[in-house]
């Protein structure tokens, strides 16, 4: 008999646990950083879209995603733009961007988190791409979003541009 045979449980084991350990390295994200880019995806998904969402459904949408925020966020959407500080005008943000382009794409890449106990800040480069009156628009940069735990839950208070 070979080693392999003698030790059969031993060796399915070890790669049982090897498998589990590379998944989590691939991924890279468990506990509360996994929750913060939850939150990020959620946010990114829902404002993207293929074609444009009916009036009430835009502005179910913007309540929804205004949610992962807290009641008075500081929020610059774009360099230059005045600040959102209120999460009705947040709201008001998302149904303006739902109106505005007919399909819009908005993805966030080469993020890192920092969390310490219940905050978190996160800097990302975010890309979005939409569709407005036949032309195509984008728009790329690199993000500072904070976050903190309130109730169980992650909510933005503040998102602008970074240096």
């Amino acid at each position: 008999m070979t080693w392999l045979q003698q030790n059969l449980k031993i060796a399915l084991a070890a790669i049982a646990l090897a498998a589990v350990a590379l998944v989590f390295i691939i991924s890279g994200e468990s506990g509360p950083e996994a929750e913060v880019y939850a939150v990020l995806d959620e946010i990114c998904d829902g404002i993207s879209y293929d074609s444009p969402k009916p009036k009430l459904s835009q502005l179910t949408s913007a309540k929804e995603l205004s949610g992962h925020f807290v009641e008075s966020p500081y929020l610059v959407a774009w360099p230059g733009q005045a600040a959102v500080t209120n999460r009705d005008a947040v709201t008001g943000l998302f149904v303006y961007l739902f109106s505005y382009a007919t399909e819009a794409k908005i993805s966030m890449s080469s993020r890192q988190a920092t969390i310490d106990g219940d905050r978190a800040i996160v800097t990302a480069t975010i890309t979005g791409k939409a569709t407005v009156g036949g032309s195509s628009e984008r728009h790329s940069g690199r993000y500072r979003i904070a976050l903190e735990k309130v109730d169980g839950d992650w909510l933005i208070t503040t998102s602008e541009p970074s240096n």
